[in-house]
């Protein structure tokens, strides 16, 4: 494997890929950016960071599993946000490396809703 496809390949167990994770429970910590997945388990509402990526294309995967406020600050972004928050279990969002920043390419809010609903997803502020 290359530099790149270990950064997202953790194994292949019973022919499924399975990716690498961190969970993340402090204030102030700051998000790996080798670690493709990344969950939220804070106690209260706190805050994070993102370092800058380490290759064009790379993805970067955030899901909540908490109710309380978790906002991600990213050191670059692409795009005119500046932190990105979930506020409920099962929220989620995916970056992706670009020249100009962390771009985010989907967010998700875990709950149940009609076709093309937004509500209850994380906010970009």
């Amino acid at each position: 494997m290359g530099h790149f496809d270990e950064l997202l390949v953790s194994k292949v167990e019973a022919g499924n890929v399975v990716y690498g994770h961190e969970v993340v429970d402090t204030d102030a910590a700051a998000c790996s950016v080798t670690t493709p997945i990344t969950i939220f388990n804070h106690d209260g509402d706190e805050g994070v960071t993102l370092a800058d990526g380490v290759a064009v294309g790379q993805i970067k995967i955030f899901i909540s599993s908490t109710a309380n406020t978790v906002t991600l600050t990213p050191a670059t972004t692409a795009g005119a946000y500046a932190t990105i928050a979930t506020t409920n279990i099962g929220e989620s969002f995916t970056c992706v490396w670009t020249t100009d920043g962390w771009a985010v390419i989907s967010r998700a809010s875990g709950a149940t809703a009609a076709a093309g609903a937004v509500a209850g997803y994380p906010v970009l502020a």
